[in-house]
């Protein structure tokens, strides 16, 4: 039986305004205007087809449609008591249902990474391909997404428990980046994520170094152990090594394998590349790192075939930002050029090298004048907006 023809023109009325209001939050949280935005804080933008068809349910729908084509009982069901709990929660706190609109933004983009990791991984398997045959930013997606499961799955699981859903979904709002991915934050929460990031990371720069003198007893060629000594001292000194300088390393870091490497020194550089490792034992830590460098490496692999003149500003300040940079105060030339060094040291390592590659995100940031403009950083404050008021 077919709907009365009042009724259709109401649903897709309601309907243009569900899709207008996605739009709203997509482009917003999508940076569709990037020059507004600083790019590395940018949630990833992806292909979000499937979203317009699931809001649009009723908007292909015509006076002849049979009525069985309508959302089943179920779906229809699970509307309802959402659009009851978006009332009740707006009653009870505006700012938990702000948070809560955040999170089923997030939710959707986080679904579309999925679906995307998937596919990669569907043709990785269908043409038998290795990381060195895909595109950087295939590396780049499954890099993240690989991170990103690891810090959402727990939270899943958790509200999906009748009762305890209620207690984490508070704690979950106030905490969203210990329990919830990029994909669900705002974009004042992600430039504060990440500019705390970056302090973090120069906290553990004397941290680095330190444990790695530690374990300069194990090289034996005094030439390696005297070439790396220098080096240290000299980023000690807050003195910037060069390139030449840290791939003449090579040779000790070959010594100083991942393998060979303490726990908590494994877990330092872990951190260092932003990676989650609460409560894992010592050889699920080198497997993760090991993994993380590997990636990395492909990824260095697939840009220098293209060339680093072929990359957008948003590009280079993702790949900096993952290689220990700081990007928030530094422009195309400057984010290009540290690249090019770091390409040019990544071009001389293969596979039993990822002890260098691992502590290069500290020996080739360490004396770079972005690490002395942190303390310029608002956290409050959009980084492009300042950079182009200057």
């Amino acid at each position: 039986m077919a709907l009365p023809l009042q009724v259709l023109k109401t649903l897709r009325k309601v309907n243009a305004r569900t899709i207008c209001r996605v739009d709203h939050h997509l482009s917003a949280f999508h940076l569709t205007k990037p020059s507004r935005v600083h790019p590395i804080h940018s949630v990833r933008t992806h292909n979000v087809k499937f979203i317009s068809q699931s809001t649009s349910l009723w908007s292909s729908q015509d006076e002849k449609q049979p009525q069985s084509d309508r959302p089943g009982l179920l779906k229809r069901l699970l509307h309802k008591s959402d659009d009851i709990f978006c009332a009740v929660l707006g009653r009870i706190s505006p700012w938990m249902l702000q948070e809560y609109g955040h999170f089923k933004i997030g939710l959707v983009k986080f679904t579309g990474d999925v679906k995307l990791v998937y596919y990669i991984n569907k043709k990785i398997r269908k043409e038998n391909l290795q990381l060195n045959d895909l595109h950087w930013k295939e590396l780049y997606l499954k890099k993240q997404m690989s991170n990103d499961l690891a810090k959402v799955a727990p939270t899943m699981f958790l509200l999906s428990l009748p009762i305890v859903y209620y207690f984490v979904l508070p704690l979950m709002f106030i905490y969203p980046t210990v329990f919830l991915s990029n994909q669900f934050l705002s974009h004042d929460k992600l430039l504060k994520y990440y500019i705390k990031s970056y302090k973090q990371r120069v906290e553990l720069y004397p941290m680095v170094l330190e444990l790695v003198s530690q374990q300069m007893g194990r090289i034996q060629n005094s030439t390696d152990k005297q070439l790396l000594q220098t080096v240290i001292e000299k980023e000690k000194l807050d003195q910037r090594a060069s390139v030449k300088e840290v791939s003449e390393t090579k040779s000790a870091f070959q010594t100083l394998t991942l393998s060979k490497l303490p726990r908590n020194h494994l877990k330092c550089l872990c951190r260092l590349c932003s990676l989650r490792t609460m409560f894992m034992p010592g050889f699920l830590v080198r497997r993760k790192l090991e993994k993380n460098i590997a990636w990395i490496q492909a990824m260095d692999h697939s840009i220098m075939k293209e060339g680093i003149s072929t990359l957008e500003h948003l590009d280079l300040e993702k790949l900096c930002y993952e290689r220990g940079l700081n990007t928030v105060h530094l422009d195309k030339s400057a984010l290009e050029t540290w690249l090019g060094e770091w390409m040019e040291l990544s071009s001389q390592t293969n596979e039993m090298d990822r002890s260098l590659v691992a502590h290069s995100m500290a020996l080739l940031v360490m004396g770079h004048p972005s690490c002395h403009q942190l303390h310029d950083i608002n956290l409050t404050a959009n980084p492009t907006e300042d950079k182009s008021s200057e």
